[in-house]
């Protein structure tokens, strides 16, 4: 049988996150959707390397180096809007934080 049919839905998406991270270069892992984003970095440089012609490496970089956890979410939010204009999120940067 094939072995992707039988990991659950979650652990799927943590694997295809972690794919991403790693052609991006970045260290990081996805493992949970707990502490691994509550820093906003894997969502960051997921974006960056999703939507390299939405989200430039500088905002990437300047995401990863803001050192207030909460400002950093508000970003990664703020770039969503832009990947999906129109459209409702529904997560807010306190979620991304807790």
């Amino acid at each position: 049988s094939d072995y992707a049919a039988n990991l659950a839905p979650e652990e799927l998406i943590l694997r295809w996150i972690s794919y991403h991270l790693r052609k991006a270069k970045c260290s990081r892992t996805a493992t949970n959707f707990t502490t691994d984003i509550s820093d906003s970095e894997i969502y960051a440089v997921l974006m960056g390397q999703l939507a390299p012609k939405i989200v430039n490496q500088n905002e990437v970089n300047d995401i990863i180096f803001e050192p207030d956890l909460l400002e950093r979410a508000e970003k990664v939010i703020q770039i969503a809007h832009r990947m999906v204009p129109g459209k409702s999120l529904f997560v807010t940067p306190d979620e991304i934080v807790k």
